[in-house]
């Protein structure tokens, strides 16, 4: 995955986690996340490092 590629898919990642904490809790953003890192590991786990910095 290239550099581009992993701030793109973060910035998307970011904008649906805006929305959601509206709606949800913590922990169950915690728990969307888990269930994306199911489905595409590679993507999530740039995600993760970039948001627990």
């Amino acid at each position: 995955m290239r550099k581009g590629d992993a701030e793109l898919e973060y910035n998307t990642f970011d904008l649906l986690l805006s929305k959601l904490t509206k709606h949800k809790t913590y922990w169950q953003l915690e728990f969307i996340r888990t269930a994306e890192i199911i489905e595409n590991s590679e993507r999530i786990r740039t995600v993760r490092y970039s948001y627990y910095g």
